[in-house]
């Protein structure tokens, strides 16, 4: 394991994969980790007496504060980091800014969660302006490097490939839960076949598909959403012009979510794009069927009819088939 002092800054400790991959980080890497979040949010994590020392959280909650360059540079030359590690498109951003004007003696390593799926020129700009600064970057999959290359123009010899993953004493059966009160507690009938989705209520994730999708299902069932994000609303009447009520239910922020996917007979993952999903090593960890869109790089990661199905993006008929 290598012993440089690495600095992992990120835009946030909310919900999300990349938040999960540096949680996991400072908890199980070595102490030489420091991690720095650019902002506060909700939801964040909690670490330990002796892991908050290496942790940084900038006071403010705006999205971009040209203050974080100056705390950044503070903790860099304090604590004698060699490596910047970024995650997340503010934080290449704030890095690239915090190299052109101080001038750092570190490396770089950039670590792309997914951004470059979307249509950001200026972020690829900025990620191909990195590559001056002795930049390696960190792509979550196959198909992640491709867009690196096709979209930002990176070198191909500079992209290396690492998948993500999860912690797995995380995943230990929490034996105090029981399924059934669970289920009872949320009106669930023993007889229901579950449904689930587990993420971010984002337009992307595509949730309005698996919701179109389950009105066409002649079987008992429920569909279970855990999860908070803008779409929550956009969801709600959906599902109240679809008369779906008293079928489908939101679980809202779910600290537990071990416990909540072991509610599901079936995950679905109905994303637009993934760049490595968390939802398929939780599942594959824990052992539950998984549906995904048939995109790239959801494929990558689910071979229909082996490990997993996959049905053709934004086709609810063929999701509920």
């Amino acid at each position: 394991m290598s012993k440089k002092r690495v600095l992992h800054v990120i835009d946030h400790l909310g919900l999300g994969g990349a938040r999960t991959i540096v949680e996991t980080l400072i908890k199980k890497g070595p102490e030489n980790y420091y991690l720095y979040s650019l902002r506060k949010s909700a939801n964040e994590p909690i670490f330990t007496r002796d892991e908050s020392k290496r942790v940084f959280i900038h006071k403010n909650e705006l999205r971009y504060n040209i203050s974080c360059l100056f705390e950044l540079k503070k903790i860099v030359l304090e604590n004698k980091i060699e490596v910047i590690h970024l995650h997340l498109e503010k934080s290449v951003v704030m890095g690239y800014l915090l190299m052109k004007f101080f001038n750092l003696k570190v490396k770089v390593v950039i670590h792309e969660h997914g951004a470059i799926f979307m249509k950001k020129l200026l972020y690829f700009k900025v990620l191909k302006l990195m590559e001056k600064y002795d930049c390696t970057y960190i792509a979550v999959s196959n198909a992640t490097k491709d867009k690196l290359i096709e979209k930002a123009k990176i070198r191909e010899d500079k992209i290396k490939v690492l998948y993500n993953f999860i912690d797995s004493d995380k995943f230990k059966i929490d034996k105090t839960f029981n399924i059934e009160k669970e289920k009872k507690k949320l009106g669930v009938d023993n007889g229901d076949f579950i449904i689930g989705f587990v993420g971010r209520l984002d337009k992307i994730k595509s949730i309005d598909t698996i919701i179109k999708a389950v009105k066409k299902l002649d079987f008992k069932y429920k569909l279970l959403i855990a999860g908070v994000g803008p779409e929550r609303e956009n969801l709600e009447l959906l599902i109240k012009s679809l008369k779906l009520d008293k079928k489908v239910l939101f679980l809202g922020y779910r600290a537990d979510i071990l416990n909540v996917y072991r509610l599901f007979d079936v995950c679905v993952l109905a994303s637009k794009s993934e760049a490595s999903p968390m939802t398929f090593y939780e599942t594959q960890a824990l052992g539950i069927p998984l549906i995904g869109s048939n995109v790239y790089a959801i494929n990558e990661f689910i071979k229909d009819n082996k490990n997993g199905l996959l049905f053709e993006y934004g086709n609810d008929i063929d999701l509920s088939l």
